[in-house]
């Protein structure tokens, strides 16, 4: 399983130096994995209820942390844009599943 670790987080949004670590570790990741739940669900048990599920949320957490961080600034000479797309698309995937997640586990007495 792939963890969230920030060596991983470095790795995968190529960060080369150490003086942003505080910054990723207490800042960006937890705002991240906020985020995200925010747009889905707060309820834990979902996003532990399989390792596809575990995946999508962990790579919808890295793109929005890599967004966050290259997107820091409010001027920029590109468009700016709220959310990475490839965010959205993972969050909509995980709405999805989600839906059938609860769909399933849901008591119907």
């Amino acid at each position: 399983m792939y963890e969230l670790t920030l060596e991983n987080i470095k790795n995968r949004i190529r960060i080369d130096v150490d003086y942003d670590d505080d910054e990723i570790q207490y800042l960006l990741l937890p705002s991240a994995k906020k985020e995200i739940k925010g747009a889905v669900t707060s309820d834990e048990d979902f996003y532990n209820s399989s390792e596809e599920v575990k995946a999508l949320f962990n790579l919808a957490v890295l793109n929005t942390i890599g967004h966050n961080y290259e997107n820091r600034s409010t001027t920029t000479q590109f468009e700016r844009v709220e959310i990475a797309r490839s965010s959205l698309a993972h969050i909509q995937a995980l709405r999805g599943e989600y839906a059938k997640w609860k769909s399933a586990n849901s008591s119907t007495e």
